[in-house]
């Protein structure tokens, strides 16, 4: 007789533990204390046979980064009364995760943005097993298994294992990677695959990294290693992939006979796959994405309430102001012509490290490019919603031409030969922070020309030309610094000095120290089509 499980799976929650939306600044259907919810009033209902069928709960990672409520109590930036306040409070992370009765959880790549002693203390207070087949803990200290069997009620066995997107070792910086090694993806997926499959009825892999071809019809969609998920799918002998990283709402796909799905970011929804083991020992599954609902149970919804209560505070805390707002305008509109709130964060970064030029991008929740003129942590927080730090490169002019192109890639034509943005920078992912946004800069972009070949003047912002023997000192976060994006060109370009503290702390203080600031565009692209 075939026999059934259930799986509910998340990734990319990015510490969305209540049901708020922070951008809006309202409550939302959304966060871990739902999902729990909802999850257990799914597993309680009766299968075929009148009774529930087993569910498992699984979650991808990146699970510590991405809303002030981490930022504060996860992340350690929180002030000394609020951390008084919340003292002997259980871990506001792992409190929810273990609510929703995760099993096994794997690691993403921002749950290594504080390092290894909040790595540590999130997976001390899980219930959860975590399984990263491609971290090795060189302490030895932390809960992280490289695979884990489970036998389920019903007499299947399965067999599980975890990784995360080796572009970690691209991203992070070392001194939060101190202790930790990341190695091979592929190479960890091959070697479990291969321990697993014999060993179980049913083989599982939890993958915080995403497709690199469409799941429908195996175009590639990137030519780097950050995503591999088509290729552990269609490769290897999984019999189901749980996908994340890239925030995307992929219901299910089949590759080359894996289950395959992924949920989108904050705790918005879950998957639920329903596998089936038949007699003949082959495994099928069916799947759907579940909007989470308005409900949450008591606890320990109550039990963390402080911890959301001082966050609210905190967000309507001023720190800073302009003489105007900044209005918030299409994006397609301010990458033509300049965006103010791009602006503030060049000068805050030329300030801080005496650069000419500066690169950034708008990068924040929502992805909004207004800023208001009373300024509040929460308002920082989100138009810079991660904690890069700096790094001054040496750059040639031939380089930043380069990066220039890849920013001019950015545009298209329509059938009426009018800009509009790339779907390059639309599918599979939403990516308008790969746009960059250039100070200290003239420059133009002429989209009737291939790309590669669109950029048609170049010179410091007050027209003066730039060398073109010797590097300049160019500002970029710590992000493009890696070369991702498409920004190889930068990452090749040798690190003069770097500023280790985070823009969030450096946007602050600039505003300070010129209050009010009157928002102003230094530089930027002249576009002709």
């Amino acid at each position: 007789m075939a026999r059934t499980f259930r799986i509910c799976s998340t990734s990319d929650t990015h510490g969305h533990v209540f049901p708020v939306d922070y951008d809006a600044d309202r409550p939302k259907d959304c966060g871990l204390l739902n999902i729990a919810h909802d999850v257990h009033a799914l597993a309680a209902q009766p299968g075929p046979d009148g009774k529930p069928i087993p569910t498992i709960a699984l979650d991808a990672g990146d699970t510590l980064q991405g809303t002030p409520y981490s930022q504060l109590f996860v992340a350690g930036d929180a002030s000394a009364a609020d951390r008084e306040a919340t003292a002997g409070l259980p871990h506001p992370i792992a409190a929810a995760f273990n609510a929703v009765g995760y099993r096994y959880v794997t690691l993403g790549n921002h749950d290594f943005n504080y390092g290894y002693d909040v790595i540590a203390r999130y997976l001390d207070a899980l219930d959860a097993e975590c399984l990263c087949a491609n971290v090795r803990d060189l302490k030895g200290r932390l809960p992280i298994r490289r695979y884990a069997f489970l036998d389920l009620p019903n007499g299947i066995r399965l067999g599980l294992t975890g990784l995360v997107t080796d572009w970690v070792n691209v991203w992070e910086s070392p001194r939060n990677l101190e202790y930790l090694a990341v190695t091979d993806t592929y190479a960890a997926a091959e070697e479990m695959n291969e321990f697993l499959k014999s060993r179980c009825d049913v083989s599982i892999c939890i993958y915080h990294g995403g497709y690199e071809r469409d799941v429908r019809t195996g175009e590639p969609q990137s030519d780097t290693t950050e995503n591999r998920a088509w290729q552990i799918a269609h490769d290897l002998d999984f019999d189901v992939l749980i996908s994340g990283h890239q925030h995307i709402s992929m219901p299910g796909a089949v590759i080359n006979g894996t289950a395959t799905v992924q949920t989108c970011a904050t705790a918005t929804e879950f998957a639920e796959l329903i596998v089936t083991l038949e007699d003949d020992g082959s495994v099928h599954a069916t799947s759907r994405l579940v909007p989470v609902g308005a409900e949450h149970d008591a606890e320990p919804y109550a039990t963390l309430l402080p911890y959301e209560e001082r966050t609210q505070r905190w967000l309507t805390e001023p720190v800073g102001r302009m003489t105007r707002d900044i209005p918030s305008d299409p994006l397609l509109d301010v990458a033509m012509h300049g965006s103010e709130l791009a602006a503030l964060f060049n000068e805050t970064q030329r300030e801080a490290t005496g650069t000419r030029v500066a690169a950034s991008s708008i990068s924040g929740i929502g992805m909004e490019t207004g800023f208001p003129a009373t300024v509040t942590h929460g308002a920082v927080s989100r138009a810079y919603s991660f904690a890069n730090t700096l790094a001054v490169l040496a750059a040639p002019k031939s380089a930043i031409k380069a990066a220039l192109e890849r920013c001019a890639e950015y545009f298209d034509l329509d059938a009426d030969g009018r800009p509009e943005i790339s779907e390059r920078f639309l599918k599979p992912k939403v990516e308008h922070y790969n746009y960059d946004y250039w100070a200290g800069l003239s420059y133009t972009f002429d989209l009737t020309r291939p790309l590669g070949d669109r950029v048609t003047a170049l010179t410091y912002s007050d027209g003066t030309p730039l060398p073109d023997d010797e590097p300049i000192e160019v500002c970029v976060n710590s992000y493009r610094a890696s070369g991702t994006g498409g920004y190889e060109m930068l990452a090749a370009c040798p690190t003069v000095r770097t500023v280790e503290r985070s823009m969030q702390d450096l946007i602050i203080e600039f505003l300070q120290r010129h209050d009010p600031w009157t928002p102003a565009i230094d530089g930027g692209p002249t576009i002709v089509y």
